[in-house]
């Protein structure tokens, strides 16, 4: 039964009196979340990421999948899509690697210091040619 003019009624939220739900394992979800705790055994998922991360694995799977389909003698009209659904997506991932991207942004972030804070730059230059780097 509802209470006369209930939508009224104050909605007080004190101090731990509400949704009071925190996760606190900290160790598996903080630095590690890609891996659900219901995902077999922690300690060998994380152990297996250190020795090649997903993207690693799934690029040789990827590699792999994409030479054995072209070394098919027959392929099914749907394979062949998938193929090359596969082909451009790899093809996208490796225009993101390329190195030319990062020195742009780099270069743009450099500049954009030098204007922004000449001394910081000064040190970082100097830090840099201290390393073999030289500002040129």
């Amino acid at each position: 039964m509802l209470p006369w003019l209930w939508f009224w009624a104050p909605q007080l939220h004190f101090p731990l009196s509400g949704n009071v739900e925190q996760d606190i394992n900290t160790i598996t979800r903080k630095w590690f979340a890609g891996i659900p705790a219901s995902a077999g055994d922690g300690d060998i998922e994380r152990q297996a990421v250190k020795v090649a991360s997903y993207g690693r694995q799934l690029g040789l799977l990827t590699e792999l999948i994409l030479e054995l389909a072209q070394k098919a003698p027959e392929k099914s009209p749907r394979a062949i899509e998938v193929c090359e659904r596969l082909a451009d997506i790899q093809h996208s991932i490796a225009q993101l690697k390329q190195p030319n991207a990062k020195n742009t942004d780099m270069a743009e972030q450099l500049l954009a210091l030098q204007q922004q804070d000449p001394a910081r730059f000064r040190t970082l230059c100097a830090s840099l040619c201290e390393t073999g780097i030289s500002e040129t």
